[in-house]
């Protein structure tokens, strides 16, 4: 996790090892939607986050992540094509100043600073890595992901 200093970071899993390894990781406040929307606004004071990253739950969480946003602020969504049409309404993106920003992929420019943070001991990321295995199993291993049964799943070659 990345976060300008003193900016608060709050995460909301429907799966409860994201959400225990989100705390280990210093995560301030995880939890339930419900509980994680009372928790914005008394950080806040009741006017909401200046930003809301969806990285999940494709298209239909959409309207809960703009309800989090304040006014003026932002919500990027990053999280696949689930969802067919976009559930928010276009009065509320315009009364309420809303940014709504997405991204497919990483730009080279993006892979190649991040590759830098991690080789360079800033980013620490093994917490997240739960299960290795040989490029053999891939097959395997993508299973996992689909079963939720892993987290993030590092291939290695052969014997390595």
């Amino acid at each position: 996790l990345l976060t300008r200093a003193g900016a608060a970071v709050a995460a909301t899993d429907t799966l409860g090892e994201r959400v225990d390894l989100a705390k280990r990781l210093g995560v301030e406040a995880v939890g339930e939607p419900d509980a994680l929307a009372r928790w914005v606004g008394e950080q806040s004071e009741g006017r909401g986050a200046d930003l809301v990253v969806v990285t999940g739950g494709g298209a239909p969480v959409l309207p809960r992540a703009a309800a989090l946003v304040r006014d003026g602020g932002a919500v990027h969504y990053f999280a696949g094509g689930a969802g067919g049409e976009l559930p928010l309404p276009l009065e509320m993106l315009y009364h309420r100043e809303l940014t709504l920003t997405a991204t497919y992929s990483a730009s080279p420019a993006d892979l190649a600073e991040a590759h830098a943070l991690v080789v360079g001991g800033e980013l620490i990321l093994e917490p997240l890595i739960t299960h290795r295995l040989p490029l053999s199993e891939v097959a395997r291993g993508v299973d996992m992901m689909l079963r939720r049964e892993a987290l993030k799943v590092f291939i290695v070659a052969e014997g390595a």
